[in-house]
């Protein structure tokens, strides 16, 4: 199973107290530390032997992304911003808190191109229909109700909306047991920190954590 996810640069104040928070309230961290926003649901490659594209594999797959990406994001000049302007949780088997995301239309139409080309493939998808696009930003999974409710709690008194988190890359990830290592980065966005104002910026450098 592999799924696509919009990464984000680290050097920014808002970015280190959702890094914090998910440290604290999200037994995932350790499967995938890196902050990550799915903009597609999973996918499974297609069977072998029964589809078109099923002997290319990821790699060549990653590298049709690629090239979809690029053409979405030609002449790009400014870094992406995602603005979050609630927060929201659901309390069913598998509690979880989430950012709800107001997308820039970079953002949709690359979701877009990425979809066509994986329905080309025709990789196999774990959800459609209607919320097909839908994409929530998963800052805590907490294994119990009281756990969930504190982590709520802190989360509306830590956090000030909108929060704005800026676009570092996109990024193929596996779902493997207990851990979602990356594949390949399709996408990456540079920053010229000369333009961010000081306020926004946290301290340290944002570390090179792909491939």
């Amino acid at each position: 199973m592999y799924f696509i996810g919009l990464t984000f640069h680290q050097n920014f104040v808002q970015f280190k107290k959702l890094d914090s928070f998910r440290r604290q309230f999200d037994p995932h961290y350790f499967h995938c530390k890196t902050l990550q926003m799915t903009v597609l649901p999973p996918f499974e490659l297609p069977s072998k032997g029964l589809r078109q594209q099923s002997g290319k594999g990821i790699d060549q797959l990653c590298r049709q992304l690629e090239e979809d990406l690029e053409s979405v994001f030609f002449g790009q000049d400014r870094l992406l911003k995602v603005d979050f302007d609630k927060i929201e949780f659901s309390s069913n088997r598998k509690p979880m808190i989430y950012l709800r995301p107001r997308l820039p239309e970079e953002i949709q139409y690359a979701q877009e191109a990425l979809a066509g080309s994986l329905e080309e493939w025709e990789v196999k998808f774990k959800r459609k229909g209607q919320k097909f696009y839908e994409t929530v930003l998963p800052i805590a999974r907490p294994k119990r109700d009281g756990h969930l409710h504190q982590a709520i709690s802190i989360a509306r008194n830590d956090f000030t909306f909108p929060i704005s988190l800026y676009v570092s890359g996109i990024v193929v990830f596996e779902k493997q047991i207990g851990h979602w290592p990356v594949i390949k980065r399709i996408y990456h966005c540079d920053i010229d920190y000369e333009e961010m104002s000081s306020n926004q910026l946290g301290v340290g450098e944002e570390t090179n954590l792909w491939p």
